[in-house]
């Protein structure tokens, strides 16, 4: 069965099977002659000009699609940004979180200085040594 007919269920197996298909295919051209490479070359090459209409139709249709989304403001950089901007929201709100979270265990002494390292942080200063910011390099002996 070919692997593109497969259905996609399963990517990882599917990733899997392509690189055994992969390995098995360098092996036989590794040991097939120069005559039998140029056969197969020769082959490929007839099989693509007899499908040369059906090729550039779906690829025309291709072209229509991301013109008609690029037109809409739907591009695949436009998606990978959003994505990223989920992806940043999602962080966001994970810290916010675990932060609440530490934060309810400690004493209303640690949770002041908590809270005042936090406050400088979102400053944009660090009081750690090796960050940009407010902190001084400690003093060597």
């Amino acid at each position: 069965m070919n692997v593109q007919t497969k259905p996609a269920d399963d990517a990882a197996a599917l990733v899997a099977e392509l690189g055994r298909c992969a390995r098995e295919a360098a092996i036989a051209l590794r040991n097939a002659s120069t005559g039998a490479k140029n056969r197969a070359l020769s082959e490929a090459a007839r099989l693509i000009r007899s499908e040369k209409a059906a090729i550039l139709a779906a690829n025309a249709k291709d072209m229509d699609a991301a013109k008609a989304a690029r037109q809409k403001g739907d591009t695949a950089a436009f998606r990978s940004n959003m994505a990223q901007a989920h992806q940043v929201m999602q962080n966001a709100s994970f810290r916010t979180q675990e932060q609440a979270e530490i934060r309810a265990i400690l004493t209303p002494e640690q949770q002041a200085k908590f809270d005042a390292h936090a406050k400088d942080r979102a400053e944009g200063g660090h009081k750690a040594w090796g960050h940009k910011g407010k902190g001084e390099k400690p003093a060597t002996k």
